[in-house]
């Protein structure tokens, strides 16, 4: 994990630091070749996308998708752009995505927040797709875009699986530790005032 310079907010290295802070996974349904813009979290709240995704299973429909995984993930097409949005912030999210091409390319991400960062990520069929995760911050959107591909002339599209989402907020590493001082305080009260 490693700081962003905002407050509160940390990028995140894999799903397991996520499910730590209650995330939950976010489950894909329909079949393969049918197109979404909406999919729903446990809590039934709508996360959109600004076009319509193709619904594929890794490892079968999609190829590229470099590890065991053999669920479904949602394909953008051509098109190297992406927006999720979601109706309520969230606190924390993460998900993995890979391109449809055997070449390494460089992804731009942008959230609500105005915290950009950037990703190079190897297409070579075989390595697990890219993860991308945060937690500690509120969003409402987060935006994926390829700008850089090296040996790829015309617009690349990737696809987006195993997300994580967390809806509730993420207590500052501050709030913990005043609440431990409490919660020490008030066991300190008790033990002296039996004496």
């Amino acid at each position: 994990m490693f700081a962003s310079g905002a407050y509160g907010f940390v990028w995140v290295s894999g799903h397991a630091e996520l499910y730590n802070v209650g995330g939950e996974d976010v489950e894909i349904t329909g079949n393969d070749h049918d197109f979404v813009n909406t999919i729903y979290d446990p809590d039934s709240h709508p996360i959109s996308f600004d076009r319509d995704m193709e619904i594929l299973t890794a490892n079968s429909t999609y190829v590229t998708w470099g590890h065991s995984y053999n669920g479904k993930v949602l394909f953008t097409g051509a098109s190297s752009h992406l927006r999720i949005s979601f109706d309520h912030e969230v606190y924390g999210w993460g998900m993995n995505f890979q391109q449809n091409v055997d070449d390494d390319v460089v992804y731009s991400i942008e959230l609500s927040n105005g915290i950009k960062r950037t990703m190079s990520v190897n297409g070579i069929m075989g390595y697990d797709a890219a993860f991308l995760g945060f937690c500690g911050g509120a969003i409402d959107w987060i935006d994926l875009e390829i700008v850089d591909t090296p040996n790829e002339p015309y617009p690349l599209g990737f696809a987006v699986g195993q997300m994580v989402v967390v809806n509730n907020p993420v207590p500052e590493p501050s709030t913990l530790i005043l609440m431990g001082i409490g919660f020490a305080g008030v066991s300190l009260y008790r033990r002296f005032r039996k004496v």
